[in-house]
This record gives C-alpha cells, sequence and structure tokens, in this order.
C-alpha cells in the first residue's frame, strides 16, 4: 500500500525541478524577477521569486527514498557487504551523468586552461571536491551542480545516518542534526569569509553538506511515518497542507525580505528551518491525501519531468546560458524547451536507465 501512494514523490519532484527552472530562467531574464515597490518586494510575489528553495525538497526527498527501505526492514546494514552495496547504487546512480556532463561541456562549451588555475579547477570538478573551496563552489561551468555535490556528499554520510536512525529514531536524531546543522550555519553566515556578496542565498559553509544536513533527516522522519500509515491518515493530515503552504510562503517572504536588505544577515541561518517546515508539512499532506492534492501530483504532466528531475537539473542551467539572454523573445523560450527536453529525454534513457529495457515505462508515471 506504500509503494503505489509514494507515486505523488515524483509529482513533488517535478515541482521542485520547474520551481529550479523557473528560478534560473528569471536571473537570466530580469524580467521576470520580483516585483518590488519603493524598495519593498511584494508578498504576493513570494512563491515565484524563490524557485530555488526546489532544492530544499529534492534534499529532503532524497532523504525520504533513501531511508525508506531500512525504515520499512526491507533493507539493513547488517548484511555482509550492505554498507558497499549502499555506495555502489548510490555511484551509479549519481556518477555517470556527472561525467558525461563534464565531457560535453568541457569539449563544446568550456575549454579548461592548462594554467594552475584551471587545473585546480579540474581537479576540484573531477573528485567533486569542490563544495569545499569558497573559489569554486559553484563552479562556472555550471552552478547548480554546488547541489549534485552536496548530494554526494551527503550520501557518503549517509549510513551513519541510517544507524542513528534505526538507533534512536528519526525524529530524535532530527534534533541533533537540526542544531549542529544550525550551528554550521550561523558560522558560515558569522564569517566574513564565507560571505558571496552576489548571492546572498548561497555560501560555501552556509550550504555545505553539514549545513544541510537536516533537509535530508526531515526526509527520514516522513519515510518513518509513511511506514506507520496511521498518522498519515487523510483525515489526520488534511489540515498539513494549508499549513505547510502558509509556512513555505512566510519561508519565501521572509527569504525576499533578506535579499533585498530589510533583514539582517543574522535571520539567515534560520529561514530553512521555516521553508523545511512547510516542505515537511506539503509533502506529507501529500503522501496522505486521496484527493486533488494526489491527483494532481500523481499526473503525468509532473510526474514525467519528476522522474527526468536529474537530466533536467544537469543541462537547464547549461542550455539556459547558450540560449537565453536579456533580450529573449518567444522562439528562444520555445528552443531551450525543446532542447532541455530532447537532451534531457536522452539522457535520461541512455545514461540514467540505460539497462532499463521498457522504455516506455520510464515516461510514464507510477
Amino acid at each position: 500500500m506504500v509503494a503505489p501512494r509514494l507515486g505523488v514523490v515524483n509529482g513533488l519532484r517535478g515541482v521542485a525541478i520547474l520551481a529550479v527552472i523557473w528560478h534560473h530562467f528569471g536571473r537570466v531574464a530580469p524580467t521576470w524577477r520580483a516585483p518590488v515597490v519603493a524598495g519593498w518586494p511584494l508578498p504576493w510575489a513570494s512563491f515565484l521569486t524563490n524557485g530555488w528553495l526546489g532544492v530544499n525538497l529534492f534534499f529532503m526527498l532524497s532523504g525520504l527514498v533513501l531511508y525508506l527501505p531500512y525504515a520499512q526492514g526491507t533493507r539493513t546494514l547488517e548484511e555482509p557487504h550492505a554498507i558497499r552495496d549502499f555506495y555502489r547504487r548510490r555511484a551509479q546512480r549519481l556518477l555517470p551523468l556527472y561525467y558525461v556532463s563534464l565531457v560535453v561541456v568541457w569539449i563544446f562549451l568550456v575549454h579548461p586552461t592548462l594554467d594552475a588555475g584551471g587545473l585546480e579547477e579540474v581537479g576540484l570538478v573531477t573528485t567533486l571536491t569542490f563544495v569545499f573551496t569558497k573559489a569554486h563552489f559553484a563552479p562556472r561551468f555550471n552552478s547548480a551542480f554546488w547541489s549534485l555535490g552536496i548530494e554526494v556528499w551527503v550520501s557518503v554520510l549517509f549510513p551513519v545516518l541510517i544507524v542513528g536512525g534505526k538507533r534512536l529514531g528519526a525524529r530524535r536524531l532530527l534534533l541533533y542534526v537540526a542544531l549542529l546543522a544550525l550551528a554550521v550555519r550561523c558560522a558560515g553566515v558569522a564569517i566574513p569569509a564565507f560571505a558571496r556578496p552576489h548571492n546572498p542565498y548561497l555560501n560555501p559553509l552556509k550550504d555545505s553538506a553539514l549545513g544541510r544536513l537536516d533537509d535530508f533527516v526531515v526526509g527520514m522522519v516522513i519515510a518513518e511515518l509513511v511506514v506507520a500509515r496511521s498518522w498519515l491518515e487523510a483525515r489526520r493530515a488534511r489540515w498539513l497542507a494549508p499549513l505547510g503552504l502558509l509556512a513555505l510562503w512566510t519561508g519565501c517572504a521572509l527569504w525576499d525580505l533578506r535579499a533585498t536588505g530589510h533583514l539582517p544577515k543574522a535571520i539567515t541561518p534560520f529561514l530553512d528551518i521555516v521553508v523545511d517546515a512547510g516542505l515537511f508539512a506539503i509533502t506529507c499532506a501529500a503522501i496522505a491525501s486521496r484527493g486533488l492534492l494526489h491527483r494532481l501530483l500523481s499526473s503525468r504532466l509532473l510526474q514525467v519531468p519528476g522522474k527526468m528531475c536529474y537530466s533536467l537539473y544537469v543541462w537547464q542551467g547549461i542550455v539556459l546560458r547558450a540560449l537565453i539572454h536579456p533580450g529573449y523573445g518567444l522562439a528562444d523560450v520555445a528552443l531551450f524547451g525543446v532542447l532541455l527536453a530532447a537532451l534531457s529525454a536522452t539522457t535520461y534513457r541512455y545514461i540514467e536507465f540505460r539497462h532499463e529495457r521498457d522504455w516506455r515505462a520510464l515516461f510514464r508515471g507510477s
């Protein structure tokens, strides 16, 4: 009964990737940015101006999906070679497309120089250690890769989280991890060396693997609730969707005020808590729902981009930079959509799921 209801996870991923693409489009085409009156962002636009928070949802859903089989007991770390098999599965899932995209970008778009700086960047990106530096935290060839780097390094830590979740329970684990992550984010904001004045959202320490670790553990808590089932009955969870939307909107509005300088930077480490609370409630409501929300998220329109989200995420920044500029027109937008869809569908089919025999199932909902 659990698996079919988790089909909405694809739909949630679809919402997340469309939000991220929307946000990056807005950064290239200024006319899509937040409307501001007398220097103040308009509250009604807050959902439209913070699509980058789709990354929080990606992290949360990763924690949910990775921990679910362990919460169900269908997989354990006590079996021989269990940890090795976990790393093998994660490497097979994340690394092939990453390295293919590197080769494509380096051949056709970026030609790394052979000086010391160029070789350093190549080495950092090839080893996925760029997330441990300030200068290359968001690589110049594809700045969106910072979150993929975080996904990889949290995957390295994840067996520890699994053990903690099984021994302490995911909810108690979340308390400890949330305190650690908050301390890391506070340090990232307080230490001037990590500031990125041109980007008030992203910070190499605040958004490091440890600073974002609580996003993943929130997903682990949802996995425990899915296994418990009774807590996520539709009648009990009915109120979660409106409360979640309210919390998410509040977080978005606070980020707008922070980005425009109306709130001090000291509030920044706490904003993820507000956003995650909203995403947690919305995700729980979506899984529990048997009504309109369930039908919406289970639609093919959202599930297919959700299933393709990794390929879409890898290519969207590259295609966007190549085709869209401040004076873009409808033809540019159409070409962007067609090329992104075609390129993503190709790598989704032939790299991400190259061993899948029934390719048609890849482009259907669950």
